[in-house]
This record gives C-alpha cells, sequence and structure tokens, in this order.
C-alpha cells in the first residue's frame, strides 16, 4: 500500500508484499498425491519450489526416500538435507521451502458433553480428529458431525484403534476413573505427541499408584498433562474444553 492509500482508509502501517503466484499443473498430480500420503503416514520432509523467470520446479525431498516430482540435482537435495526437520517456510537463493508437517490427530476417548466441544474446538485450530466411545448413543455422527472419525469399542479394546505415529494427541475424557485407567494404560505403550487425563488430584493419584503396581514405569506417568489443560479458572464444559484445546496447540507449537 502506498502513502495515500494508507492515509485514506486511516491505517498505521503501510508496506509492500510479494505475492507468487503459484500454478497447480497436471503433471504434478502425482508430486501431490504423495504429499497427501506422506502428510497422512506422518512423514517429514520439505516441498522445494525453484522458479526463475517463466522456469517452475517442483519437488518432494525426504528422509530415507527418492526425490518425487521434478528432477532435482544431487548437491541441492544435500545442501537441503538439514532442513528436513523444519517448522516454517523459508525462501533460500530462489527456493520457496514449505516443511512436510504430519497431520496431528487427535484422539478423544470418551464422547460425553466435554469431549463435543473438544472435537469442536479441536477441528477448528486443525487437528484430525477421533472419537472413541464404547456406548453408540453417545459416539456417533449426530453428537460428533465434524469428526473425522468416530469409533464404538470397548475401552478394553482401545489398542486397536491407537494411531502408530508421533504427532499423535490423545485426550482421556471417559465416564469414570476405572475407564479413564485402562485407556491410559493402553496409551502408554505407544508414543505420543501429548497424552492428557481430566480428574482431579486425588483421581489422578489413585490411578497412578495403581499403574504402578502392574509395572508402569514412572517416567511415563510423568510426561501425561494431568490435571489436564492450561488453568485458565474452567468451569464450563466449553470453558475446559477451550484449556485442553489450548494446551494441545501450546505442545503442538513447540
Amino acid at each position: 500500500m502506498n502513502g495515500q492509500q494508507v492515509e485514506d482508509e486511516g491505517m498505521i502501517c503501510g508496506g509492500s508484499i510479494d505475492i507468487f503466484m503459484e500454478p497447480v499443473i497436471a503433471s504434478h498430480k502425482k508430486l501431490y498425491e504423495s504429499i497427501l500420503l506422506a502428510e497422512r503416514r506422518g512423514e517429514r520432509g520439505i516441498i522445494v519450489t525453484r522458479f526463475e523467470g517463466s522456469s517452475y520446479a517442483k519437488t518432494l525431498i525426504r528422509a530415507n526416500a527418492a526425490p518425487t516430482g521434478d528432477e532435482t540435482d544431487q548437491e541441492t537435495i544435500d545442501r537441503l538435507g538439514d532442513r528436513l526437520s523444519d517448522k516454517k517456510p523459508t525462501l533460500l537463493n530462489g527456493l520457496i521451502i514449505e516443511p512436510l508437517v504430519p497431520s496431528s490427530t487427535l484422539c478423544i476417548y470418551g464422547a460425553g458433553h466435554i469431549s463435543q466441544f473438544i472435537s469442536r474446538i479441536a477441528k477448528m485450530v486443525g487437528f484430525l480428529v477421533t472419537v472413541i466411545d464404547d456406548r453408540g448413543d453417545f459416539s456417533n455422527r449426530e453428537r460428533f458431525p465434524e469428526a473425522d472419525e468416530i469409533v464404538v469399542d470397548d475401552f478394553e479394546f482401545v489398542s486397536q484403534h491407537i494411531p502408530r505415529d508421533s504427532e499423535t494427541y490423545a485426550v482421556i475424557v471417559t465416564r469414570g476413573h476405572k475407564h479413564d485407567a485402562i485407556v491410559l494404560e493402553e496409551v502408554l505403550k505407544v508414543p505420543h505427541r501429548y497424552v492428557g487425563m481430566i480428574g482431579s488430584k486425588r483421581k489422578i493419584h489413585i490411578i497412578y499408584e495403581a499403574m504402578k503396581t502392574k509395572g508402569v514405569n514412572e517416567s511415563l506417568l510423568a510426561q501425561v498433562h494431568a490435571p489436564i489443560g492450561i488453568d485458565i479458572n474452567a468451569e464450563t464444559p466449553e470453558e475446559i474444553a477451550l484449556s485442553i484445546v489450548s494446551e494441545l496447540v501450546k505442545v503442538r507449537g513447540s
């Protein structure tokens, strides 16, 4: 925006911006399919876009995998190898480097009122949401229209539904400490980015002590966010859900 535009709009800040209009072309169909598949598998990598005048090329580079897309020289691949874990896009010597960030999957164990609001808010901020409960009257599409997946199964069999990737977030909000304990024991057997369990300090202490008698490592229990959520003096189901999802976003951005 120029100075006159800023003045006319009553704005404080002006400045300029360069816009890159990226074509989506048929020859890159397989490339985009590879990007989508890699995201779903939780793979990390970078999408490199090269442009100079009318020249345009796009390549997906991943660890331990052949590049996908337009041909890229080995020197460029080697030079960008240390950027595979980047989280933010960068512009470098005519290259747009976009990190391939695995989709964050949130598994909500329990389909009560709080879970309804957790699902809605989490979906708004970009999580893939799976809701799991043993009651079909609660865990259904009518109550969770925005969820990506809805599972009805006994909590004893929850291990069958736990994603096997490190970008999975688990929120345990079942209807009672008995079910919470069953789910927590199974969840701790699989690496997660986040595990949180609702409950009072007394309830959490009881569950932890029972876990220890079963041989669960104390270091694993120490990683559980319990009581769950950021302390915002939440009282209503909506406020509790907000505090929980806020903690998820905080962990995701760390």
